[in-house]
């Protein structure tokens, strides 16, 4: 699975994945889940940024772009493979031609999930910051348009712990407007909005990545669960087909017969079963963990009261 991270270089991701990795990839993770990376020079760079953080000392903005290999794993059992990554390229500046444009709704809509990070506190405090976020805002509304497959894209607004006030987070809010209602009632996204603080009191930074990955399990599921509807209908049909008078012609043919067919099928069938059985538990524990932690960390209330949500 690839997720695709979007955002300004000050809109908190370098941040954002350090706490996400200490807090995921801590002794207990989140409800039996937890994160790894793959590469240990990542690993030690993320939970070093993330010891810093949590001291007061947040890294600098920085237009350096990461690609992130981690592992997903449910009570000591790998589930997943997947890749974060961080988007490379000039689309998301005020001067962008139409090529690097281009290049990002392409990269987007080869990936399994986005995740759009805009700074609350800028947005609600910095007038220029409506301007540096249109494109960002137009270059979404266009990926939610042309999915064809149902992506989960999640917006999250980082640094909200530094909104107190309802009428800053409808400030804040207002160049995304279009964006959240398209999430809400687009049938070609799984999207879903989400507050995040990534201070020395984290919230909600779990959420995110979480939502992107229940989505890819469950889609995961999907597809494995109709290859085994194939694989047993073709089956079902060699073995209809299937005698002794041919598999004598098919011996004689040295061609495979119905049979051999109905037998390499039935395997086929066991081999997809077999992988999806154990995505089953950890995809029902996924979307019951979310659903509670969007109710225990939602968004405050001066959010809720700005926004209606």
């Amino acid at each position: 699975m690839r997720i695709v991270m979007l955002g300004h270089s000050n809109a908190g991701k370098t941040t954002y994945m350090s706490m996400m990795y200490q807090y995921m990839s801590g002794r207990k993770g989140h409800n039996g889940f937890r994160i790894e990376a793959s590469d240990g020079s990542q690993h030690t760079r993320l939970l070093e940024n993330a010891t810093a953080i949590s001291r007061g000392k947040y890294p600098d903005p920085t237009s350096r772009r990461d690609t992130y290999n981690f592992r997903l794993y449910f009570e000591g059992r790998q589930v997943s493979d997947f890749v974060w990554a961080d988007y490379r390229g000039g689309a998301l500046t005020e001067r962008s031609s139409d090529e690097d444009m281009a290049a990002l709704l392409d990269d987007m809509k080869q990936s399994d999930a986005v995740v759009v990070f805009a700074d609350a506190h800028e947005l609600a405090t910095d007038p220029d910051s409506r301007r540096r976020v249109a494109t960002l805002t137009v270059l979404l509304q266009r990926a939610i348009a042309d999915q064809h497959k149902a992506t989960p894209v999640v917006l999250a607004y980082t640094k909200a712990d530094l909104l107190r006030k309802s009428e800053e987070w409808s400030v804040a809010v207002e160049p995304f407007e279009q964006v959240s209602r398209a999430l809400e009632t687009s049938s070609n996204v799984k999207g879903t909005i989400v507050t995040v603080a990534c201070g020395q009191r984290p919230k909600a930074v779990h959420v995110p990545v979480l939502w992107c990955l229940s989505h890819g399990v469950a889609n995961k599921i999907a597809a494995l669960r109709e290859d085994v509807a194939y694989w047993q209908r073709e089956a079902d049909s060699a073995g209809k087909k299937a005698s002794i008078s041919n598999s004598f012609k098919s011996w004689l043919d040295s061609v495979e017969s119905e049979r051999k067919k109905q037998l390499r099928y039935l395997k086929e069938a066991k081999e997809r079963l077999a992988q999806l059985e154990p995505l089953l538990r950890p995809a029902e524990k996924l979307k019951g963990t979310l659903a509670k932690a969007q109710r225990k960390d939602g968004p405050p209330r001066a959010f809720r009261k700005a926004t209606g949500r």
